[in-house]
Parts: C-alpha cells; structure tokens; sequence
C-alpha cells in the first residue's frame, strides 16, 4: 500500500511541477512579445529615419539589435501541445514577420548599394522607400496581433485554422 501510495504521489509532484514550468514558460513568452511590442515602435523610428534620408540619396545602415526571440525559439516546441491552435497560429506569424524583418533590415544596406551600383532598377532609391513603407505596415500588423495574443481576442479567420490531431 505504501509503494503504490508514494508512486501516485511522486506521478502527482512530477505533473505539478511540469504544470508550474509551463505556466512559468507561457508567462516568459507572453513578456517576451510585450519586449517585442515595444521593440516595434524603436524599429519602426529607425525605418522612418531610413525612409527619411533616401530622396537625399543617404542610405542607413538597417543594422540593430534584432527582436527578442529566445523563449519562442528555445520552448515553442516544448509548449505547442498545450497551446490553442489559434495561439499556435499567432505565435507563428509574429515571430516569422519580425525575423524576416531582422533578416532584412540586416541585408538592405548592402541589398540597395549592390541595386545602385549594378543599375538593375530605374530608381532604386523609390523602390527602396516603398519596400521600406510596406515593412512598417508590417510593424504595425505585428503590434495589431500581439495585443490581440495577450487580450485573448482572436480574428476569425485565424480561428478557422484547425490542427491536425
């Protein structure tokens, strides 16, 4: 009787203490993306700045300190079971965009000196300034999603997506 006892209570403490790592984990990510939503609004200051100087033909570098990523990369894998498909969806596309945003931003001074320099478009600088304006759209989409993440107030079209289980 003691040995069964002390199974169920050491299975008892284990999914105890799983459960507290998770809500612990959920709650890091959920700062993780108030650090970003923040993060957005200094990003898109430096895309205006950018923006700003290209009709003078000055080109910034789009180099800075990329969005926080870790508690996403290190425990999504960890915390997917436990997530609603609809988060799962969210967090996918939040962290997709400001990623390929970084990767961007990292590659444009180099990606718009190469264009001027091997004439491939009329006007570089314009087609710059308008991929520029659509990545600040970008921003305020990934801003519009985070706050729908934290104040649970889903889109139906992201609703819709169902997983395969």
């Amino acid at each position: 009787m003691g040995v069964v006892l002390g199974f169920a209570l050491s299975i008892i403490y284990t999914n105890l203490k799983e459960y507290r790592k998770r809500r612990r984990l959920i709650k890091a990510l959920k700062n993780e993306l108030l650090i970003n939503l923040d993060v957005t609004f200094k990003k898109e200051d430096i895309l205006n700045q950018i923006i700003k100087c290209l009709p003078s033909k000055k080109i910034l570098t789009g180099r800075s300190v990329k969005c926080c990523t870790v508690i996403y990369d290190t425990y999504i894998s960890e915390l997917s079971p436990y997530l609603k498909s609809v988060q799962r969806v969210y967090l996918h596309v939040i962290y997709s965009r400001l990623k390929n945003i970084d990767n961007y931003m990292d590659e444009f001074e180099d990606a718009i000196k190469n264009d001027i320099k091997e004439k491939i478009m009329k006007d570089v600088y314009k087609v710059y300034e308008i991929r520029l304006g659509e990545l600040k759209i970008s921003y305020q989409y990934i801003r519009e999603l985070i706050n729908e993440y934290i104040s649970k107030k889903y889109r139906d079209n992201f609703k819709k997506i169902k997983s395969i289980s």
